[in-house]
């Protein structure tokens, strides 16, 4: 009797189709890049619109959509380079990112053994001083920019200055779950070999987007100078014939330098003063103890 009520479950089950409702059935499987439900007030960054292109039309199809001033996200990609003819680290892309819009460009097409300038729409469209760009660490990929293709933008890097309600630590992936309250896993995104440059990109965008309309827009006084372009950039690929003077930013470097070297000094000075001074200290206490155990 028990075998016949089994095997009568068992041959119901599909008509009647519970197994659906039990939920046995495997789970599906969403696209990573899909916008999920919200998990205790936290999201995945949302679907990007990414373009991924080498060439400087396509750039201006996409540079045509943001014809006013405005707030971008910048990384500057830069790995090294096998070639021997070439120097041994070139930046080898850019992403610049715009409420959901990324565009990756790729530079390695443009190498040569020599730095050159970049393409005129690539460069026009960077320097322009209507628009300003943002990035976590940004600072090495302005001058990166700045001496390898004669490229100065106005940007702010904003682990250098920031709005104070800005609190960095834990990288990019706390930063974005403490302020934004995404959820941006880079190893996640490792495993599924998906790349990590559109997210990054987007995030530095969001950020700055999201501070600007809670806490007013940026300040005048924290875009990166040439002066600390020149202090971090590499010199020896500064591009044959640059159209913009360093002489300045040059000068005011060395003297950073030089007030550094003079305040290293003087603590060095004052550091061997108070060792000297505790040294006759302890040679005035020990000979106090012989002098007492003396008598």
């Amino acid at each position: 009797m028990i075998h016949r009520l089994a095997w009568a479950v068992c041959w119901l089950l599909p008509a009647l189709n519970l197994a659906a409702r039990l939920d046995v059935s495997r789970p599906r499987v969403k696209h990573p890049d899909a916008p999920v439900a919200k998990r205790r007030g936290v999201s995945r960054i949302p679907r990007l619109d990414i373009v991924r292109t080498s060439s400087v039309w396509e750039a201006e199809t996409w540079f045509s959509k943001w014809d006013d001033g405005a707030e971008f996200g910048l990384v500057v990609a830069c790995v090294p380079t096998k070639e021997p003819a070439f120097l041994p680290e070139r930046v080898t892309s850019l992403a610049i990112s715009r409420e959901r819009q990324v565009l990756i460009f790729d530079l390695r097409p443009f190498f040569r053994p020599i730095p050159q300038p970049l393409p005129g729409i690539i460069s026009n469209f960077l320097q322009d001083k209507h628009r300003l760009f943002f990035g976590l660490g940004l600072l090495q990929g302005a001058a990166r920019l700045a001496f390898e293709f004669d490229c100065v933008i106005r940007c702010v890097d904003l682990s250098l200055r920031k709005w104070t309600q800005l609190k960095l630590g834990g990288g990019l992936p706390a930063i974005a779950k403490r302020h934004l309250r995404i959820a941006y896993d880079p190893e996640e995104l490792v495993k599924k070999r998906h790349s990590l440059l559109p997210g990054r990109t987007w995030l530095q965008w969001a950020l700055a987007d999201h501070f600007s309309r809670t806490h007013g827009p940026p300040s005048a006084n924290w875009t990166v100078t040439m002066v600390e372009m020149y202090g971090v950039g590499p010199v020896h690929l500064k591009v044959p014939y640059v159209t913009h003077d360093w002489t300045e930013a040059r000068r005011e470097w060395l003297q950073i330098l030089h007030t550094r070297e003079e305040a290293r000094q003087r603590g060095g000075e004052a550091r061997k003063q108070r060792s000297e001074e505790a040294r006759k200290q302890r040679s005035e206490e020990a000979r106090k103890q012989r002098s007492e155990e003396a008598r």
